[in-house]
């Protein structure tokens, strides 16, 4: 849960493309900028997933995915500060949580438990590792990185942020397993 006196006004760096903004009522959304909403409830839209139903301080109502974010806490009548993670060409709003326990920039040592490797739907080679960090709960992880660390080794990281719930991990050095 987190405070409505939370500084909004910082925004996240972007990729090489014009920011998207969207004006909704009195109230505008850009990609990258924090907003802080009050989770009012969790709804199944049907034939859909849950979603968290959102409520900005202006009133506007947003949905939430609620299945990557399972292990966040959420509930309602929180308060909840999430970034504007993309808004697409329709005009929809993604939204990503601040995570409950890693603040982005900060390093943190995490044990590598497993990983994977796949091709997305795009055709790139990603990679995922699943970690325990700080709080003993495993997480999915994304690395910056070429480099694959194998099972049970530590590595001291810079969290970057996340996606859909994936830990988004960057600087990464694999730590003296001795």
């Amino acid at each position: 849960m987190l405070n409505q006196n939370m500084d909004t006004t910082k925004t996240a760096p972007l990729k090489d493309r014009k920011k998207r903004s969207i004006h909704i009522f009195t109230e505008n959304f850009s990609e990258g900028e924090w907003h802080c909403f009050k989770v009012l409830k969790q709804i199944r839209i049907p034939g859909e997933d849950m979603y968290y139903l959102l409520e900005s301080p202006l009133g506007n109502r947003l949905l939430l995915t609620a299945k990557y974010y399972s292990s966040y806490g959420i509930v309602a009548g929180a308060i909840i500060k999430c970034i504007v993670d993309k808004i697409n060409c329709s005009g929809k709003i993604y939204l990503e949580p601040a995570h409950p326990y890693y603040k982005v920039g900060d390093r943190y040592i995490f044990q590598v438990t497993g990983n994977e490797q796949f091709t997305d739907g795009k055709g790139r080679e990603i990679t995922r590792v699943m970690v325990k960090g700080p709080q003993q709960e495993e997480e999915i992880a994304k690395l910056d990185t070429e480099l694959v660390p194998g099972k049970a080794e530590f590595i001291s990281v810079i969290f970057a942020g996340t996606r859909k719930g994936v830990l988004i991990l960057k600087e990464i050095e694999v730590l003296n397993n001795c």
